[in-house]
């Protein structure tokens, strides 16, 4: 499992690091590795984020 932590989401790295993940997901997805993204953003913040980007990965919000 991948968990990685992110400031917040549509920034450049934030955003450059998502896709880089989603771009690998088939080859990470085919190690049985699942990728989760963890921040301070919203729920509402992170599906935005999800749909903008075409996330297919499990984002969760940490607003505290």
């Amino acid at each position: 499992m991948v968990v990685y932590f992110y400031p917040s989401a549509f920034t450049g790295g934030c955003t450059k690091q998502a896709c880089g993940f989603r771009d690998d997901i088939e080859k990470l997805s085919g190690k049985g590795v699942e990728v989760v993204g963890v921040s301070g953003d919203s729920a509402k913040t992170h599906a935005a984020f999800k749909k903008h980007h075409k996330l297919p990965f499990t984002l969760l919000a940490d607003e505290k």
